[in-house]
């Protein structure tokens, strides 16, 4: 099992989880939130991988999205002065993909014609999206699910 340590540049941290960068790949790993129960992150983390699975074996979306190899599961995370913040994680909750360099930009997908593609194919969460860009057009899309789960309805622990 990997362990991964959370200095910048190696890692982005997002709402729900915390994206590793190591040897040409992307670990996402799922926190463990204070605000949501384990099932709501389990959700998020299933809509995902399942989103990520649908989109990498369509003829189309695969050529936007990162090579997925699926979930893993880390051995521990460490901050930057190497104490063990392994219990901020759900470490069984997290996935690897291809490292894809550039500037990802939370922008959403607005692009209606790739919009359609990921709804035809089941992908209904795209409005939070993160784009790269290569000379205007769009060159890879992460952060994508299956549907959305929203936060506001749950109850604190």
């Amino acid at each position: 099992m990997q362990q991964y340590k959370k200095i910048y540049p190696s890692f982005s941290e997002g709402a729900y989880a915390c994206v590793f960068f190591s040897d040409g790949f992307a670990i996402k790993v799922f926190k463990n939130r204070t605000d949501a129960p384990r099932e709501h992150v389990d959700q998020v983390f299933s809509s995902e991988v399942r989103a990520y699975e649908v989109a990498t074996s369509d003829e189309l979306l695969k050529t936007y999205v990162p090579q997925f190899f699926g979930k893993t599961c880390c051995g521990s995370i460490q901050d930057a002065s190497g104490l063990d913040i392994s219990n901020e994680f759900h470490l069984d909750l997290s996935y690897t993909m291809k490292f894809v360099d550039g500037v990802f930009e939370k922008i959403g997908l607005n692009d209606p014609q790739l919009v359609q593609q990921f709804r035809l194919a089941g992908i209904r969460h795209t409005k939070d999206c993160s784009v790269v860009k290569e000379n205007g057009a769009v060159k890879c899309i992460v952060d994508f699910a299956m549907e959305e789960y929203e936060l506001w309805h749950q109850e604190p622990r």
